[in-house]
């Protein structure tokens, strides 16, 4: 895992850049962790079903995925700063846990599949909330 972002080339980081580009998204991103976690197990499940992934390795995906959930709605999942946003945080987790299994988790899935499906997961969950209270 580097400390560069993830676009950085082999140029030092422009921090006035960076703050202008990645700008208050790992903040954001904190609240929408537990809906990634969640859209990646379903996914990762999605991957095993279909052969893509070898079956245990699937549940090993979905296994870690269900603690960086729980992590994350217990406030103890971060972001740091060169990991830029939620999904890169959510990744390196994975990997630090199941090493190359973690990257799989990428396979036939843009990351704007990722965001996209992290945000009506969130978006689901407040309007049940809303309907609850």
């Amino acid at each position: 895992m580097s400390d560069k972002p993830l676009w950085a080339k082999d140029l030092p980081l422009d921090e006035e850049l960076h703050r202008f580009t990645v700008g208050s998204d790992p903040v954001t991103d904190l609240s929408l962790l537990a809906s990634d976690a969640a859209g990646s197990a379903a996914h990762a499940r999605m991957l095993g079903e279909t052969g893509l992934l070898p079956e245990a390795e699937a549940r090993a995906l979905v296994g870690a995925l269900r603690e960086l959930r729980s992590l994350a709605l217990d406030g103890a999942l971060v972001i740091r700063p060169e990991e830029e946003d939620g999904h890169t945080a959510l990744e390196h987790a994975l990997e630090a846990r199941l090493g190359d299994t973690g990257r799989r988790i990428h396979l036939a899935r843009s990351r704007n599949d990722q965001v996209q499906t992290a945000l009506r997961i969130f978006m689901r969950d407040r309007a049940l909330d809303l309907g609850l209270a």
